[in-house]
């Protein structure tokens, strides 16, 4: 199944959900130069909750650069680790279905962290440890992801003045902090070589943030960019 999607958009006072996505602002994106204009199509390889995108898709190499360049030249954070899994997880959740991929026991999508929390608690509605990690896991992915790309969001959510999420009563900074520090608390079988890189996911969660806020900054240029230069072409 093709489709074409773009890139992202700011979210005004419409939380993204499966069943609204997040609103686009733009229908498409454009690429090289004004005579390669190119609509970012992707094969989908479906399960029940989430979307492959296939590995040599551009979202993969333009997120790479983007990450790699405000990680590393702004931030001097030079990790391959750290890069190439949040170049990861913004491919990822280009896709409504994966940034909500977490369902419950009727198979629903979870669209609140606050929600999210009780599913990966082993006290509350986590069945197992393997349970835990992957709710955790996550919710460290799915704040960063809001807090980072869409904090206008986030904002929107805290300071309304009536509670329309229970998400409203929630530091996504910590939480996500916590999230990722849990998850790097699993040191044991498939779950050892990976506890490293979730402890620097928790240990600098802001500077994370940051870095992502420019990585949104260049977003948003290239977005302007390739509709001006195709609006040159209709009208030339």
């Amino acid at each position: 199944m093709r489709f074409a999607l773009c890139v992202f958009s700011p979210l005004h006072r419409v939380a993204p959900s499966p069943h609204r996505p997040l609103p686009l602002r733009f229908a498409l994106c454009v690429f090289g130069t004004t005579r390669q204009l190119c609509y970012i199509g992707f094969e989908m390889k479906e399960r029940m909750s989430e979307v492959k995108i296939s590995a040599d898709h551009p979202l993969r190499r333009t997120f790479s650069q983007l990450v790699e360049r405000n990680f590393g030249l702004l931030l001097d954070w030079h990790d391959p680790a750290v890069v190439q899994y949040i170049s990861q997880l913004l491919t990822d959740f280009t896709h409504v279905r994966n940034l909500y991929r977490i369902r419950d026991c009727r198979g629903q999508p979870m669209e609140d962290v606050a929600e999210m929390l009780l599913e990966g608690d082993l006290l509350f509605r986590a069945t197992s440890p393997d349970r835990e990690y992957e709710v955790k896991r996550h919710i460290g992915d799915f704040t960063l992801f809001m807090a980072g790309i869409f904090p206008e969001y986030v904002r929107y959510v805290r300071s309304s003045r009536r509670i329309v999420s229970p998400d409203a009563l929630l530091d996504y900074v910590r939480t996500g902090r916590e999230a990722y520090r849990a998850v790097s608390e699993f040191t044991y079988g498939p779950y050892e070589a990976s506890s490293p890189l979730f402890r620097k996911l928790s240990d600098h969660f802001e500077l994370c943030l940051f870095g992502l806020h420019q990585v949104r900054a260049d977003l948003d240029r290239m977005q302007a960019e390739g509709f001006r230069r195709l609006r040159q072409m209709l009208w030339a």
